[in-house]
């Protein structure tokens, strides 16, 4: 699987990311869960077919991928927001004991990521969390019912 576009603002056309979405639009991703489809879509950098979906979806996995789009977009106190509305997840819990220092919760790595790009730093483990966190949600998507 290719990685998650970098943690800079917004998202890069790339012919990957491209033939990405031309799979997603013909597959019948509509009948997979709202979080799983809106993972997918921020994976295609379709940063507004994700945003359309989270924000529709009032599930704390809902808020989750919203505030990732916010995030991935440089709109960091929106991140913020909704990563104060997911709570208390899974995820954010394994995060934060693989990377303690920069994922101690979901608004802890908002910052993370906002301080790597704002210094102009590549910030490799930024982007690395970042891929994780994608995986580790989309996963979380699929495995959770309804």
């Amino acid at each position: 699987m290719m990685p998650l576009t970098d943690v800079t603002v917004g998202s890069r056309a790339t012919p990957e990311l491209e033939s990405l979405r031309c799979i997603l639009s013909e597959m019948s991703v509509g009948e997979l869960p709202p979080g799983a489809q809106a993972g997918l879509w921020l994976l295609a950098g379709d940063l507004e077919t994700s945003h359309g979906i989270s924000q529709n979806d009032a599930s704390p996995e809902g808020s989750y991928w919203h505030g990732i789009m916010h995030r991935r977009e440089g709109d960091y106190s929106n991140a913020g927001y909704w990563f104060n509305r997911v709570g208390r997840h899974a995820v954010i819990d394994s995060l934060a004991e693989i990377y303690p220092t920069k994922y101690a919760d979901g608004r802890t790595f908002v910052g993370a990521v906002r301080d790597a790009v704002e210094s102009g730093t590549d910030d490799a483990e930024c982007a690395m969390i970042q891929w994780d966190e994608w995986q580790r949600l989309l996963h979380y998507c699929l495995s959770e019912p309804d």
